[in-house]
């Protein structure tokens, strides 16, 4: 604590590889006996991240209605996960774990909820005439990145000291200050109605839903 400030900072550059990260997503391996043909991002993999948090005590001590009060909050940025493109179940293996042949640029100028990656760039091998005669897909495993994460958590903090160790405190928190949409991942089934489109919003622990929610609380501390 420093002139009534206290904060911490943190940034983290990592890439994380492996063959099945066992995560949120569909089973990914496609074929057995070749798994190193599942090589690539993890599903966990997130390139950059950086956080910080914040205390700021108000330096107000003569009087005890401006006196205690406090601003604390946590910001984080994060580069999106992985998508692992698919293909729904079919007669070819009966599972849903193979994934389609890239046949264009995947990238789009300006992706967007509507659109995140170009879809026509994708077909389904052996059941879309020109698509290839192989069962499994060209298309590597996690190539194509989500969205990103952007978050501002707030509070606003009144303590008032009753007796040397009886404190009530009184807090407004805010979570997603700000109501920034953080988008889920996109459709990853090609050929279905929702490939390549953004449906849902997401939360730091997942794809739950990131709308702003503001609470209020009160606390005993002794």
């Amino acid at each position: 604590m420093s002139r009534n400030l206290q904060f911490m900072g943190s940034y983290s550059w990592s890439h994380s590889i492996d063959e099945n990260s066992l995560s949120s997503q569909p089973p990914t391996v496609q074929d057995s006996t070749n798994i190193f043909n599942d090589r690539g991002n993890s599903d966990f993999d997130a390139r950059h991240h950086f956080n910080i948090s914040y205390i700021y005590d108000f330096p107000f001590q003569k009087n005890p209605l401006v006196q205690g009060w406090e601003l604390a909050g946590t910001t984080t940025f994060q580069s999106g996960n992985p998508v692992n493109l698919n293909i729904s179940a079919t007669s070819a293996t009966g599972l849903a774990t193979r994934r389609p042949n890239q046949i264009g640029p995947f990238a789009v100028a300006h992706p967007d909820p509507s659109l995140w990656f170009n879809t026509a760039a994708f077909c389904i091998p052996v059941e879309q005439p020109g698509c290839g005669t192989s069962v499994f897909g060209s298309f590597g495993r996690n190539v194509i990145v989500g969205p990103g994460f952007n978050n501002f958590d707030f509070s606003l903090i009144k303590n008032i000291k009753i007796r040397e160790r009886l404190t009530v405190q009184f807090r407004s928190e805010f979570f997603n200050l700000f109501n920034h949409p953080n988008f889920a991942q996109p459709g990853r089934t090609a050929g279905s109605a929702t490939f390549g489109v953004i449906t849902s919003t997401r939360s730091s622990i997942g794809d739950a839903g990131s709308a702003r929610q503001i609470q209020f609380v009160v606390k005993l501390i002794f």
